[in-house]
């Protein structure tokens, strides 16, 4: 207290003013920045959301294990009669070339024997 026409009164009055705007300007301080905080984290959350939902959508068009071992069964399968059937096949041209060979040699020896007596 330099100056001798205030008095103790006012003095502490201008001190507990100047303390009371400190205290207000840190609260509005920290409720702009708890605005802030809830802003940034509201967004985090959103975007966190989306991406929870396109992972949610993504998982809908994967495959599940019961499926998968269905779908494996179901070529095992298929394989195996393609085989099968590819064995049955090679069969089949062997005996019919067998029996168009014996048919030709037969035509062939019926035609010898009439050609040449």
């Amino acid at each position: 207290m330099t100056d001798p026409d205030v008095t103790w009164r006012t003095y502490v009055d201008i001190r507990l003013e100047e303390m009371e705007k400190r205290t207000d300007n840190r609260f509005a301080a920290q409720e702009n920045a708890i605005n802030k905080a809830e802003i940034a984290l509201s967004e985090r959350l959103g975007t966190m959301n989306e991406f929870r939902a396109t992972i949610s959508d993504q998982a809908k068009h994967f495959i599940t294990r019961p499926e998968h071992d269905k779908l494996d069964n179901d070529v095992r399968t298929l394989q195996r009669e393609k085989a099968n059937l590819d064995g049955r096949i090679s069969v089949m041209v062997v005996a019919v070339s067998t029996v168009v060979s014996l048919a030709m040699s037969l035509i062939i020896l019926g035609l010898s024997h009439v050609l040449n007596p």
